[in-house]
């Protein structure tokens, strides 16, 4: 069976109940160390964190001005950014940024870290969906962010002229900085803290990132790995009737059951209910689907397990919705549960609290919650090699079957992989492959590049034409291709302006100047106190700009336009991107990475 490497493995004690390991740990240094009162420690205490690993020793003493960090999943990561932000805000006095993934996740760490906060008396805002308010409060102040949310701050405080009081900010997840998307608007954001806050302190975390070196030059900080997990994982894969290990080497078989074709049924009753199992599914349906089906075939014992407790749990589901999910309803009697984006946050946090109490002891969920909340478990299984329908990367993969294993409680987890026929050549091929390096999707799609220069003009990052190709090489993709001078991304960012300026989301500070003497014949022609642009072609931008505001990055080596910002507020991506679309239709794309 393959294992992570465990040398070093020390604990934490748990507030529910003591831990039946006992390695050794080394003490929990004095506050001098930390940077932080005698207080935070205390409270760091009454969360079970009275030691410290010897890594996270390592790193704190050695690493005070930002890293890239990766561990595997549960290896102690969340730490050293809880202290890397409290540090900024007591010690510094500056402005705290925490940009997480998940709203999910959000929510959870702004509770966790209020009360930490509250005693260095300093406030925790949390900016996701509706939630956040602009202006950004003053510092000393710790924000919360999903990556969409983080990007909509920065910009903001850029516009406000408040960048600098940005000390620190941290990025989990960091691996996401490599997917379509929502990985392009995390690495506009760094970008932009690189190129306009060159002070800010960055720390960047991740379980699953190859080329770790890579991210670390971009980001201009040092780079920290470790093999360290607390609980070792033992990762398996079941083919048929036959458990194997990472090898393909057999390793048992698994005694079949009735209505039990794939497994599923026999691996849960292994270690349920006196342990926990998160069985991953491919889609929200399923989750509920396999919930329901694994209830159906579960002996009384799930009944009996902490009865009182699940009545208490139903009872609590119904006070939310009077439309409580009915399957819910069903399977919770049995200590089983799914969890995805389809149930009310409230419903969400009433289970995991009850998988975290252990009063239930099997939850259905999507890829989702890998990266989500913290919910460990003894056992993890994949019921299917697939998330949505794309097929499972090695990346996603790591991060799934890491939620194996409790510290404090477990001696080892385990992650199952369970396979049918059709799909075993392409899984094993997934397993053996190395993790897939992180690279820019910046010019995947041109709407990303035409959006970026969009939020720089508005939020005034950027003045000339110089400043544009100097933050163009200030992002993952121009790092990338600095070495072999590859000027794909200039070209894309020249492309974008003049796609800008045919659909006058952008103007030349000449026009705008022409239009506003038009509007008003007593401004001069110079455009002093030019009125807003209020045209039905600037109808979806903010009508706060004027002509005086007009910002020049013409270049005479490039030929690249002098144009005036026309939007204020700068979240406009979803609304534009059906007209980026529109207008790239007809035009030339550039080259693809």
């Amino acid at each position: 069976v393959q294992t992570t490497p465990s040398s070093d493995i020390s604990s934490r004690t748990n507030a529910a109940r003591p831990s039946p390991l006992s390695p050794t740990a080394t003490p929990l240094p004095g506050h001098k160390l930390l940077g932080l009162p005698p207080v935070v420690l205390q409270l760091f205490a009454q969360r079970g964190i009275v030691d410290l690993y010897p890594w996270q020793q390592e790193v704190l003493t050695h690493y005070p001005d930002g890293l890239v960090y990766s561990l595997p999943t549960s290896g102690g990561k969340s730490l050293i950014a809880d202290v890397a932000l409290l540090r900024e805000v007591h010690v510094r006095g500056g402005l705290g940024v925490l940009v997480l993934p998940f709203i999910s996740l959000v929510e959870e760490k702004r509770e966790g870290l209020k009360a930490l906060a509250a005693a260095l008396d300093v406030r925790v805002e949390g900016y996701y969906g509706v939630e956040g308010r602009f202006p950004a409060p003053s510092p000393p102040c710790v924000c919360v962010c999903t990556i969409e949310k983080a990007n909509g701050l920065i910009n903001h405080l850029a516009e406000e002229g408040r960048l600098s009081q940005v000390g620190t900010v941290v990025i989990d997840e960091l691996h996401m900085v490599g997917e379509e998307s929502r990985g392009v608007t995390l690495e506009l954001v760094i970008s932009k803290l690189l190129y306009a806050c060159p002070r800010v302190k960055l720390v960047g975390m991740s379980a699953t990132i190859p080329n770790l070196t890579l991210l670390a030059d971009w980001m201009k900080v040092p780079s920290y790995e470790s093999p360290f997990r607390p609980v070792p994982l033992c990762e398996c894969v079941k083919q048929g009737a036959h458990i194997l290990d990472l090898t393909n080497t057999p390793l048992r078989k698994l005694s079949p059951l009735e209505n039990d074709p794939d497994g599923l049924l026999a691996l849960v009753l292994e270690v349920c209910p006196d342990h926990s199992a998160l069985i991953f599914c491919a889609t929200k349906a399923q989750c509920s689907s396999c919930a329901h089906t694994l209830c159906t075939s579960l002996p009384p014992a799930f009944l009996h397990w902490k009865a009182a407790e699940k009545q208490t749990l139903l009872a609590d589901l119904r006070s939310i919705s009077s439309t409580a999910d009915h399957i819910l309803q069903a399977t919770v009697p049995y200590s089983v549960a799914f969890h995805h984006s389809g149930l009310l946050q409230e419903e969400r946090e009433l289970l995991e609290r009850a998988f975290r109490e252990h009063v239930l002891t099997v939850l259905c969920c999507t890829s989702t919650l890998a990266a989500g909340v913290n919910l460990p478990a003894k056992r993890v299984i994949f019921r299917t090699p697939y998330i949505g329908i794309g097929f499972l990367t090695k990346g996603r993969y790591r991060q799934m079957a890491g939620r194996a294993g409790r510290k404090g409680f477990d001696e080892f987890g385990d992650s199952y992989l369970l396979l049918r026929p059709k799909d075993a050549d392409e899984a094993w091929a997934m397993l053996r492959q190395d993790l897939e390096p992180i690279e820019s999707s910046l010019l995947r799609d041109p709407t990303s590049v035409c959006r970026c220069v969009l939020e720089l003009v508005c939020s005034g990052m950027v003045k000339t034409g110089d400043d544009l190709r100097g933050f163009a090489m200030s992002t993952l993709c121009g790092h990338q291709m600095a070495k072999t001078e590859d000027a794909t991304l200039v070209q894309a960012f020249t492309d974008s302006v003049q796609a800008l300026l045919a659909a006058n989301m952008i103007v030349h500070p000449e026009t705008a100047t022409q239009e506003a003497v038009s509007a008003n014949p007593r401004i001069g022609a110079n455009g002093a106190n030019a009125p807003a642009l209020n045209s039905p072609s600037h109808a979806h931008a903010s009508s706060s700009s004027n002509a005086q505001e007009a910002v020049d990055i013409s270049n005479s080596g490039k030929g690249w336009p002098a144009f005036q910002r026309t939007a204020r507020h700068l979240e406009l991506h979803l609304r534009l991107k059906a007209e980026f679309k529109e207008i790239f239709r007809n035009q030339k794309k550039p080259n693809m990475i």
